[in-house]
Order: structure tokens, then C-alpha cells, then sequence
């Protein structure tokens, strides 16, 4: 059972959201994109979006 889930789990999921099936490779096919990916995962675990309810009955 999975406790947590990884930041490149998010980006591949967002985009699903996104409508993006066709490729899901988040890692593209060189090793440039590669690190251009790891870089924004870990410059997003750094900088974590702040999440705000949408309803005072959630607050």
C-alpha cells in the first residue's frame, strides 16, 4: 500500500488533467529533458504550491 506519492507521479497525473494521453513519458527522450523534469520536480517539492479550501464548511 502507497503512503505517499511522488512528485513525478504528480506531474505525470497533471497531465492526464490536462488531457495530454497520447505520451505520458514525463521523462521525454533525451537525457536533456530528463533533467529538465527532475529539476522542476525538485524545485516544486521545494517550493509547494499552498492549497486553499474552496469552502468554509472545508476550513
Amino acid at each position: 500500500m502507497m503512503s505517499h506519492i511522488s512528485q513525478m507521479m504528480v506531474q505525470r497525473c497533471n497531465k492526464i488533467l490536462k488531457g495530454e494521453t497520447e505520451n505520458l513519458d514525463i521523462l521525454g527522450s533525451t537525457v536533456e529533458s530528463a533533467i529538465r523534469v527532475t529539476e522542476q520536480a525538485l524545485y516544486d517539492l521545494d517550493h509547494p504550491k499552498a492549497y486553499v479550501p474552496k469552502s468554509i464548511e472545508v476550513q
